[in-house]
């Protein structure tokens, strides 16, 4: 879903994270500064999210019981295709983008908030390893989404 404010985009993208941090990014918001601490940076050194959430669900925790991403409300102007070692986008540019644009990189800490916590759980454990092998494999992964969806709301 997005919405425009004037040249502005508001975008409902995900954000796959571990378990652990959901807390503290949904009281806190995200913090850059730890951003690809456990998968790198290939965009941008920022806060990556994804329209698709079976992007986001391959940085969400390996076990495949009670697995969480996030919904996050992000703010969405000038777009630049991202690198791993962009630090901040271009003058001109508040977000960058992997080609696809299925990776979506923010800089500012005030451009996105966690909207929702989604958790599920993966129906068949080895489809998921099947995925993440392939992923490894060739750079990218394909299949199903999670199921079973429970959305928790976050803001007022």
């Amino acid at each position: 879903m997005s919405k425009r404010i004037g040249s502005i985009n508001i975008e409902e993208l995900f954000h796959g994270t571990k378990r652990a941090y959901v807390r503290s990014i949904c009281t806190d918001n995200f913090d850059w500064r730890r951003c690809g601490e456990s998968v790198g940076n290939k965009f941008g050194h920022g806060i990556s999210f994804s329209p698709i959430s079976n992007y986001a669900t391959y940085y969400a925790d390996e076990s495949c019981d009670n697995r969480v991403m996030l919904l996050v409300h992000v703010l969405v102007g000038n777009e630049i295709i991202g690198s791993a070692n962009m630090r901040l986008p271009p003058d001109g540019y508040d977000t960058s983008i992997k080609p696809n644009r299925h990776v979506v990189v923010k800089y500012e800490d005030n451009e996105f908030y966690p909207a929702y916590k989604i958790t599920y759980r993966c129906t068949n454990p080895r489809e998921l390893e099947n995925r993440r092998l392939q992923k490894r494999k060739n750079g990218r992964g394909r299949g199903r989404g999670p199921r079973r969806v429970a959305r928790q709301r976050y803001y007022n």
